[in-house]
């Protein structure tokens, strides 16, 4: 009995600890939006080629210095859509929001849902928020791919 408790014990520990490396002692984030939406279960709607903006807000519950915050989508075939903030501090009692601007590109494929993460770490702790957006294309739209004109012209012609 002794030991089925003990061993319930390690395995309860093992499960907290990755709650625990996901927090940090010198701010909390409050909150994150994506064009006024609040990323959290719900899936957020967003069409590809647009450039979505991030708010966040967060309180400083100590004082640390260079803070960043960098959002990426996962799950992009091509490349790394990605932005970042400037770095900054935090003081104890202060309430921050920082604004960034994704962009999307337009070869996202549309009706595939991404997850979308938005971290803010310094050099000792790191706090990662992630939600789900549903890439959308826009109707009626039209991209000019290229265009092609004849390099040779006489005298005149139009």
């Amino acid at each position: 009995m002794k030991r089925l408790l003990i061993a319930l014990m390690f395995v309860l520990s093992l499960v907290a600890v990755p709650a625990l490396a996901d927090t940090s002692s010198n701010y909390v984030v409050n909150q994150v939006y994506v064009d006024g939406m609040i990323l959290s279960s719900n899936t957020i709607y967003v069409e590809r080629g647009e450039n979505q903006e991030l708010v966040v807000y967060l309180t400083g519950t100590g004082v640390t210095t260079d803070v960043n915050i960098r959002a990426w989508i996962g799950g992009y075939e091509y490349d790394n859509v990605q932005v970042a903030s400037a770095m900054f501090d935090i003081e104890d009692g202060v309430s921050y929001q920082k604004k960034l601007t994704l962009e999307l590109p337009t070869d996202l494929e549309a009706d595939q849902e991404y997850t979308l993460y938005v971290e803010v770490y310094d050099d000792l702790d790191s706090v990662t928020y992630s939600g789900t957006i549903m890439v959308s294309k826009v109707r009626h739209s039209l991209e000019i791919q290229d265009v092609l004109v004849d390099s040779n012209v006489d005298a005149g012609d139009y």
